[in-house]
């Protein structure tokens, strides 16, 4: 199964024989055709459309650090979305069109008030990704939110 990585798919026995520097000299040769709308901020590479540049490093400690400032913000209801965005997003798959299903279950868990203000303020930390009515957890993203839920 092919999984994509900057906008490029990707086979699995192909990434495991990459080694950070061919990644990063591929990133560099073929830069123009990297994707230039989405982000990738993973464990153990960053890539900034904007720029169409890739890092080897890490953005979740900033991720994290993020997550916590919210929390902090909004308490049991940032939770609540949390846990809501995950169960609809990763464990059910549905990715599109799910914003009034992850309203629904987040109040189920728990939210009280500040959907949007907390869906805005998530996004915009780039915690989670926003389109019209779909709301997305990027995919290299997953294992952070589960520290979390």
């Amino acid at each position: 199964m092919a999984f994509k990585v900057f906008g490029i798919s990707v086979q699995p026995r192909l990434s495991k024989a990459l080694s950070d520097q061919q990644v990063l000299e591929f990133s560099l040769k073929y830069r123009d055709d990297l994707s230039s709308y989405r982000d990738f901020r993973g464990n153990h590479y960053t890539y900034e459309p904007k720029k169409k540049e890739l890092k080897l490093e890490s953005s979740w400690p900033e991720l994290r650090r993020e997550v916590e400032r919210l929390i902090q913000k909004h308490g049991e209801n940032a939770r609540a979305l949390l846990k809501a965005c995950y169960h609809i997003c990763v464990e059910v798959g549905k990715r599109w069109k799910n914003y009034y299903h992850i309203q629904s279950r987040a109040r189920e868990f728990g939210m009280k008030k500040g959907w949007l203000i907390m869906l805005a303020d998530f996004e915009l930390a780039g915690v989670i990704s926003r389109h019209k009515g779909d709301i997305d957890i990027p995919e290299e993203r997953v294992p952070l939110f589960r520290d979390f839920i």
